[in-house]
């Protein structure tokens, strides 16, 4: 099960768990220099020993007001923790007490939470090598711009453009290479795409494929970003003479980058299929143009493709430069974690199992104090014996983990291609 977790929550679970953070909420304030807690829910209790808490770490949050204050004074006869002023103090503030404070509430601890995610992160990695010309389906992502969005899981067959990439123009050229140009066209960087290629207004390019002799339905898609004005994909199929068969096209106006296809039927007449790209009234950057037959008797099994099927938060991203390799990896949204002392970072969420979460966490925050130099020996074997018992969890949550993913993809194909 997916659970959205808070950062907050994370330090919480994780830290009571290992026996070094209580929370708690405070009943009453003594200004903005005192948290008294009576509750019957309390860590605070009059029957303690005034060391328990004394010298700990303090965080302090009461609406958009956040302080973190260390070497703490508890007293336990009235089940208060005396501190250093606290700015905008006020109501009945939430409060963690951190008995370790070399663990850093508001420096350690987000950092050994971005670990712990990115150790969740690595075991779900899978490197997909889109030689051969593999189809991913990823149109549910609208931040990822790029062919991949077009991929649908599976091999349509062969690709019908030449040098659809644009790989690095001859030298000399004006265009990529196997294109038809109206004049010599600019290279252009795309989001998450290695190069495009950028039309004027009035410019255009073409290529032609010799299809030979027989009928299909023809696919081409092109993703195409407008500086204004239109952009347009034509298809046209051309008998042996040369003479134009028929002809579809499709335009676009978007200036954030949008998907255009056309499909367009052969015949047994056709001898060739020209794909132009042209624009008026602007600019056209477009890159990554594709065309497949769409026949269901070349469809084939794209392998591996795990991870993408367990949840929305999972993307491949095609680094740049290196457009025959995508990463695809669970990246979990936890954009905004990290050092920043707001309390609108500290309730930052994130989407994962969050038993996995937890033992990821625990198993960072553990490392980092066995090998912290100011705790004491005898607390690091505590915590070092705490991480074998913690590293064994990770590794059998993991286990699970991994497993309900495949069971995903199992019941997901099942359904698929049935």
């Amino acid at each position: 099960m997916t659970v959205a977790l808070t950062r907050r929550q994370i330090i919480a679970n994780v830290g009571g768990k290992l026996g070094i953070v209580r929370t708690g909420t405070a009943t009453s304030l003594t200004g903005t220099t005192a948290i008294l807690d009576v509750s019957d829910d309390s860590p605070l209790d009059p029957g303690d020993q005034a060391e328990r808490f004394s010298g700990a770490g303090l965080l302090v949050v009461a609406g958009a007001n956040l302080g973190y204050r260390q070497n703490v004074t508890y007293v336990p006869a009235t089940q208060s923790i005396t501190f250093a002023s606290v700015t905008g103090l006020a109501g009945t503030p939430y409060y963690e007490i951190h008995l370790e404070p070399l663990l850093h509430r508001l420096l350690d601890w987000p950092v050994l939470i971005d670990e712990g995610l990115a150790l969740i992160r690595r075991i779900s990695l899978e490197n997909i090598y889109l030689t051969g010309r593999g189809y991913y389906d990823l149109s549910d992502w609208t931040d990822i711009i790029g062919p991949e969005q077009i991929r649908r899981l599976y091999d349509v067959g062969p690709n019908l453009l030449q040098n659809a990439d644009f790989f690095a123009w001859p030298s000399g050229a004006s265009g990529p290479d196997q294109w038809t140009v109206s004049a010599a066209l600019d290279r252009a960087v795309v989001k998450n795409y290695s190069s495009g290629a950028l039309l004027n207004t009035a410019e255009n390019m073409y290529q032609e494929v010799s299809r030979g002799f027989s009928s299909a339905r023809v696919k081409v898609a092109v993703w195409a970003k407008m500086s204004a004005g239109t952009g347009t994909l034509e298809i046209t199929t051309r008998l042996a003479s040369g003479s134009a068969e028929r002809t579809v096209t499709a335009t676009t106006t978007s200036t954030v980058g949008a998907l255009v296809t056309a499909e367009i039927e052969t015949t047994n007449l056709t001898a060739k299929v020209r794909v132009t790209f042209s624009s008026s009234g602007g600019n056209m950057t477009v890159w990554a143009p594709m065309a497949y037959i769409m026949s269901q008797g070349q469809r084939r099994r794209v392998r591996p493709f795990t991870t993408l099927l367990a949840d929305s938060a999972m993307k491949l991203f095609v680094p740049s430069g290196n457009a025959a390799c995508g990463e695809l990896a669970l990246l979990l949204p936890y954009a905004g974690l990290g050092a920043t002392a707001t309390d609108a970072a500290d309730a930052v969420t994130t989407a994962a199992p969050d038993k996995l979460i937890e033992a990821a966490v625990a198993v960072q925050v553990l490392a980092f104090l066995t090998e912290h130099p100011q705790v004491p020996a005898s607390s690091k074997s505590e915590y070092a014996a705490a991480l074998k018992l913690w590293s064994e969890k990770f590794q059998q949550r993991t286990r699970l983990h991994m497993r309900r993913i495949a069971k995903t993809q199992s019941v997901w194909e099942s359904g698929e291609l049935n």
